[in-house]
């Protein structure tokens, strides 16, 4: 796994409770944990960046973060709404279009093309059902 996902899997384990955090928090605890050395503050800020679309990840100041628990929602009133899922979609695969062999590592290209095959049986899924009507 890369650093990048090392960190993020960090941050939805040990700071996913709703509260205020900050990027020293997320800093010391990957420290702490092994992930990164003292003087790497570029992973972190990184993942920061990674995550700035996810709904589960919310900006609330500079320096400051909340990470809400990732859960399986089955209830439509807890998840997410058509717009907010259709909106989060959008801005991944603009994400994914952007990935290049220079920037990215072999295993985050290899994410991005699954993810794109996903999109497209989805996308094939969707176009059957809109047109039975």
């Amino acid at each position: 796994m890369s650093m990048v996902s090392d960190v993020e899997k960090m941050l939805f384990e040990c700071f996913a409770d709703g509260e205020v955090h900050t990027f020293e928090e997320y800093n010391a605890m990957a420290i702490r944990l092994n992930i990164i050395q003292e003087d790497n503050t570029s992973a972190i800020r990184n993942t920061v960046y990674k995550l700035k679309n996810n709904p589960n990840f919310k900006t609330v100041g500079k320096g400051k973060y909340i990470v809400c628990a990732q859960e399986n929602k089955k209830d439509n009133d807890n998840g997410l709404t058509v717009e907010e899922a259709f909106d989060f979609l959008s801005k991944r695969l603009k994400r994914i279009k952007k990935m290049d062999v220079i920037k990215n590592s072999y295993e985050e290209l290899q994410r991005g093309k699954k993810e794109v095959e996903i999109y497209d049986r989805y996308v094939s899924e969707f176009n059957k059902c809109l047109s039975q009507g």
